[in-house]
């Protein structure tokens, strides 16, 4: 179960911030598979790295397991639990 922060910050878009908080859901709850790639989140593992973790830890979702990384990176991401840094 992840519990998102509240969000701090200045003007408008800091009450925005606070307003979508109060509205929307702090707990979110993992599945096995969000919870297993949740644990390897660090800030260096890419998705390349999470995908290896995925097919050897859940071999039954090692087709497309990039694309379906990607994609969960991506929903944490609009729901500002994460932040994404792209490295080129």
């Amino acid at each position: 179960m992840l519990l998102r922060e509240r969000p701090r910050g200045p003007g408008l878009a800091g009450l925005r911030a606070r307003l979508a908080w109060v509205f929307s859901p702090r707990r979110v709850k993992l599945d096995e598979r969000g919870s297993l790639l949740w644990r390897h989140l660090d800030g260096a593992t890419t998705v390349a790295g999470l995908a290896r973790i995925l097919e050897r830890e859940r071999p039954d979702d090692a087709k497309d397991s990039e694309a379906r990384v990607a994609g969960w990176l991506q929903v944490l991401a609009d729901n500002r639990l994460i932040e994404l840094r792209r490295e080129w």
